[in-house]
């Protein structure tokens, strides 16, 4: 079996699940930083990595969070050239989402539209504020970066399919148009 499989892509889509992090180990091994919550192990046969595609050889939640091994990566020289690129995944390998619930994986690349229809920008990331607080989705407009805070009713409809998040713009988001 080789590192890298045929196929180049996946055949749902992929998700980034974290980030290739610090060596575990001396065979290649590496905890995954900034690693999905409740990722089903037990599914996760394959990650990409930049283009290539890597057969998972074992994935298990330690103490210190989820440790991979993949086949092709044997030594902490060849993982040290990966460390920090994103790990992206099938989306069937991560936990189901409520209605009105979204992956940032998901969103990413979605234009942002206000209610009549105008181009704010394009979602870029998710931050999570914590203490009780509503995430953040960060935006970038034409005049810089923008965020807006994920509740109802400031943000009105997000269309997967359509790529597109509709927003109520009487919040002074238009300075950024």
């Amino acid at each position: 079996m080789t590192a890298e499989l045929s196929k180049t892509t996946f055949d749902s889509t992929p998700c980034c699940i974290g980030k290739v992090g610090k060596p575990h180990g001396f065979r290649g091994d590496f905890f995954v930083l900034e690693a999905t919550e409740n990722l089903a192990t037990d599914k996760l046969q394959t990650v990409r990595i930049g283009e290539k595609l890597y057969s998972v050889r074992q994935a298990e939640y330690l103490h210190k969070g989820l440790r991979l091994h993949l086949e092709g990566i044997e030594s902490e020289e060849a993982l040290a050239r990966l460390r920090g690129e994103k790990l992206w995944a099938e989306r069937t390998v991560l936990p189901q989402t409520e209605t009105d619930e979204y992956l940032a994986s998901e969103l990413v690349g979605s234009q942002v539209i206000d209610e009549r229809g105008t181009a704010l920008g394009t979602f870029v990331s998710v931050e999570n504020v914590g203490m009780g607080s509503p995430d953040r989705w960060w935006v970038e407009g034409p005049q810089g970066m923008f965020a807006l805070p994920a509740v109802w009713p400031i943000i009105q409809d997000v269309n997967l399919s359509a790529r597109t998040i509709r927003v109520r713009n009487d919040s002074g988001f238009e300075h950024y148009v």
